[in-house]
């Protein structure tokens, strides 16, 4: 005897139940895993994965912005490649800088010597 074919209306009502069932049988799964994870978790040290947890999201909350900063960095390199700029040494004077070194640089010129 061939197989009765299903009207419509019916396929879908089964359709509809099968999509339920599925939702409740996920729910249901996943209330079993956090009770088994509980249980497991008894005598773990859960706060040192915590700490590793928060470290690693530090971490990669850095390289994020180091990573944002060599963006910024590159589009306005980009932004400025036309111009070029120089930075002019500015020649030192006989010992500037250092008082002691100008009162050794005066000891030993030429000029303030005198003949005895």
């Amino acid at each position: 005897m061939p197989p009765k074919k299903m009207n419509s209306k019916a396929a879908a009502a089964m359709d509809k139940k099968a999509a339920a069932q599925a939702v409740k049988d996920k729910q249901a799964l996943a209330a079993a895993e956090a009770d088994t994870a509980r249980e497991w978790s008894q005598g773990a040290n859960n706060r040192k994965a915590g700490r590793d947890a928060a470290t690693q999201e530090r971490e990669e909350e850095k390289r994020k912005r180091e990573e944002e900063k060599r963006r910024a960095l590159a589009a306005e390199e980009e932004e400025l490649g036309g111009m070029k700029t120089t930075v002019k040494k500015k020649k030192k004077k006989k010992g500037e800088g250092d008082p002691l070194l100008a009162l050794l640089a005066e000891g030993t010129s030429e000029k303030n010597k005198t003949k005895l």
